[in-house]
C-alpha cells in the first residue's frame, strides 16, 4: 500500500479519523484506540486491507517514524489498539492507508492526539484539602495565582477534585463538564480530565479557582456514613508550554490560598444552598 496514493482516484472520498471515539483528544491513555470513517467512497465499497503509520510530527509521516503496522488484511475500522508504549503529554500524528476490493488506496491527510499523564510520577502536583479549615457540607474554593511573561504556545490542565469541582481559569469556568470526575470506586481508582486552556491564559496575571464539593466521595448524608471515603481534596496540574520551548508547571501545592465558598451545603441527593453573602476569593 503506497501512501503517496492520497489523490483518491478513480473517486473522491476523504477519510475521518477518530481517536478513543474524540477527534483531536488530549489525554488519551497508554494505549489509545484509533478508528477512521471513509466519506464520499464510491458505492459498494469495501475496506479489505488497511495499514497505520504513526509519527512525530506531520513530516514524518511517510516514514512512520514512531510505528507502522503494516499492511492488514481486514475490513476492520474502529477501535484499533495501538500496541506500542508511548510517552506522556505528547502528541502524535497519524494517518491510515486503506484499500478497497478493487485495489484502489486511499491515504488519509493525518491527524494527531495527545496523550496525557499516563503515570503517577508524571503528577508534579499533590492531593490538597482544607485541612482543619473544611467544613461538613461545605463546598471549599482554593484559588492560586501565577505570572505568565512569555509568549505561550500551549497550555493543559489536568485536573481531579474529590467530591465534584468546578475549575475556573482568570474568572472564566475551564469546560463543560458538571458532576466531574465520574463516579468510581475510589480507593482503586479515580479519573481526571484534561483541558486545552491556551485561549484562556493572558500575558503577565493569571489566576486558578476550585470550587470543591462533598459529591459521592463524602456522602455525610442519606448514606448513614457507607459513602464517605475522605474528605474532599484536589489534584491539579497546569502545563504551559512557551514558545521558546520552556514548560512551566502550576500545580496542587501548599502554596494555594483556601477559605469557604458561598455554597453552604451541598448534596448530590439534597441539592446546595448558596449565601451570596459568602462571596470571596471568587476572581
Amino acid at each position: 500500500m503506497n501512501p503517496a496514493q492520497n489523490d483518491l482516484t478513480p473517486h473522491s472520498a476523504s477519510i475521518l479519523q477518530y481517536c478513543n471515539s474524540q477527534r483531536n483528544p488530549i489525554a488519551a491513555k497508554q494505549r489509545p484506540r484509533l478508528s477512521w470513517q471513509i466519506k464520499g467512497a464510491a458505492d459498494g465499497y469495501l475496506q479489505t486491507a488497511y495499514r497505520i503509520r504513526v509519527a512525530s510530527c506531520p513530516e514524518k509521516l511517510a516514514e512512520a517514524d514512531v510505528w507502522c503496522s503494516g499492511e492488514i488484511l481486514s475490513d476492520s475500522s474502529a477501535d484499533i489498539e495501538l500496541p506500542i508504549a508511548l510517552q506522556s503529554s505528547r502528541r502524535y500524528w497519524w494517518a491510515v492507508d486503506v484499500r478497497d476490493q478493487a485495489g484502489t488506496t486511499y491515504s488519509s491527510l493525518g491527524d494527531w492526539f495527545e496523550t496525557g499523564l499516563l503515570c503517577p510520577e508524571d503528577w508534579k502536583g499533590q492531593w490538597i484539602g482544607a485541612g482543619s479549615r473544611y467544613r461538613t457540607n461545605w463546598a471549599m474554593q482554593y484559588r492560586r495565582e501565577f505570572l505568565v511573561c512569555s509568549q505561550v504556545a500551549q497550555a493543559k490542565i489536568y485536573i481531579s477534585g474529590l467530591g465534584f469541582y468546578e475549575l475556573t481559569l482568570n474568572g472564566q469556568k475551564v469546560g463543560d463538564h458538571v458532576l466531574d470526575p465520574a463516579i468510581t470506586e475510589f480507593p482503586q481508582k479515580i479519573l481526571y480530565s484534561a483541558y486545552d486552556v491556551t485561549s484562556q491564559i493572558q500575558n503577565g496575571g493569571n489566576a486558578l479557582g476550585v470550587v470543591l464539593g462533598d459529591g459521592w466521595y463524602h456522602q455525610s448524608q442519606l448514606m448513614e456514613g457507607g459513602g464517605i471515603y475522605g474528605t474532599p481534596c484536589l489534584l491539579l496540574q497546569l502545563e504551559i508550554t512557551y514558545k521558546s520551548g520552556v514548560k512551566q508547571y502550576v500545580v496542587s501545592d501548599c502554596g494555594w490560598k483556601v477559605c469557604e465558598s458561598p455554597i453552604t451545603m451541598n448534596n448530590v441527593y439534597v441539592g446546595e444552598t448558596w449565601d451570596g453573602r459568602a462571596i470571596r476569593l471568587s476572581r
